[in-house]
């Protein structure tokens, strides 16, 4: 399960379709009580956004003129699934523009231009 959280509008259909359906998994696990801390270590999960995340990427998708009908709540995170993991947006951000996802873009030119503002965003003009 991956959570990229960056900017959904940024993401190419594969990466913002994919995220979406993830974002069902991890919900569904987290109900259940299962452990989420692999995800959550690994820079992959922010369990706390899941909600507001759904949200986005469902935006994005009616945007895209996507027909989304998969409303997901935020599930309620217990202590032992990493309720304050954080995804390093920068690290994130890099990896789909420079890394093996680089092929995959959407808007490349665009998502190039966003990095130092998102940069910003994150670190708070530092």
């Amino acid at each position: 399960m991956r959570m990229w959280m960056v900017n959904p509008s940024l993401m190419c259909r594969k990466h913002l379709l994919g995220e979406h359906v993830e974002l069902h998994m991890a919900g569904a696990w987290i109900a259940k009580g299962k452990s989420v801390a692999g995800w959550a270590e690994s820079n992959c999960l922010e369990p706390l956004s899941i909600g507001i995340r759904h949200s986005a990427l469902a935006a994005e998708m009616r945007n895209r003129g996507y027909n989304h009908k998969s409303p997901l709540s935020q599930p309620n995170v217990a202590a032992h699934q990493c309720p304050n993991a954080i995804v390093d947006k920068a690290a994130a951000l890099a990896e789909l523009a420079l890394g093996k996802h680089a092929g995959k873009i959407s808007q490349r030119k665009r998502l190039t231009q966003s990095m130092a503002s998102d940069y910003y965003s994150i670190h708070g003009g530092e």
